[in-house]
């Protein structure tokens, strides 16, 4: 029984931290790529005959290792994920063929036939991630989508946001010390309204009483739930 179309790649977000990764290629795109790795926490190793100076610089920095010279196949020893990026697509080829016998992810820059993953159009603030992707097939109208939903991400709906991923750490540590709490349902129970309201009258004083007394009332409730 078919249930919808099914989806090209599989959403996931991976933990790279301390992994070691390859960029091969040394112009912008390599450099998009290997900006996005080191703020992922991934050891990045660059293979390029030539880099631009912002690549040059990082490895100055210590932030990548840069070896100056073309791909070689021992460049994968060890490598957890792989961008292709070289201006030469039989060099690419290549590489994602070279991949294949030590199952590496590996992502060849505008060659979707040779990628294990793409990368969708990101929207970061703060502890806040949205990707947005149409599995490749439409990169124009995820550019579109990702302006559109960065604009309903103005500064009080981000503080709303960060206020509620306060107090679900409140609550985890209610139910850390022994109280069996539903953390989503007592998410539920939070007046939008309310928070809304003193966000926008900027009226912190309320808003932390509000916080503390439903923080308070959730876990006295609880333990004379359980003391009953």
């Amino acid at each position: 029984m078919r249930t919808g179309l099914l989806n090209k790649y599989y959403p996931v977000s991976l933990n790279i931290n301390k992994r070691a990764c390859l960029v091969a290629g040394g112009g912008n795109v390599a450099y998009r790529k290997v900006l996005q790795l080191i703020r992922s926490g991934a050891i990045v190793k660059v293979v390029s005959p030539s880099v631009i100076e912002p690549i040059a610089r990082l490895s100055r920095q210590l932030k990548i290792k840069l070896v100056k010279r073309q791909y070689r196949s021992s460049d994968l020893t060890g490598m957890y994920l792989v961008y292709a990026a070289t201006d030469d697509g039989s060099v690419n080829k290549k590489i994602f063929q070279d991949t294949r016998a030590g199952r590496i992810l590996t992502n060849v820059v505008d060659s979707p036939a040779y990628c294990d993953f793409i990368m969708p159009a990101m929207i970061k603030k703060g502890k806040i991630t949205i990707t947005v992707s149409t599995d490749g097939f439409a990169p124009y109208a995820t550019v579109l989508l990702k302006k559109r939903i960065d604009k309903l991400l103005n500064t009080e709906y981000m503080e709303l946001i960060h206020i509620i991923i306060k107090v679900r750490s409140r609550l985890l540590k209610i139910k850390k010390s022994g109280i069996d709490i539903n953390i989503e349902h007592a998410l539920d129970k939070l007046s939008r309204k309310k928070l809304v309201h003193y966000i926008k009258e900027d009226d912190a004083k309320s808003l932390r009483r509000y916080l503390d007394n439903f923080i308070l009332s959730f876990a006295g409730d609880t333990i004379s739930r359980f003391s009953s």
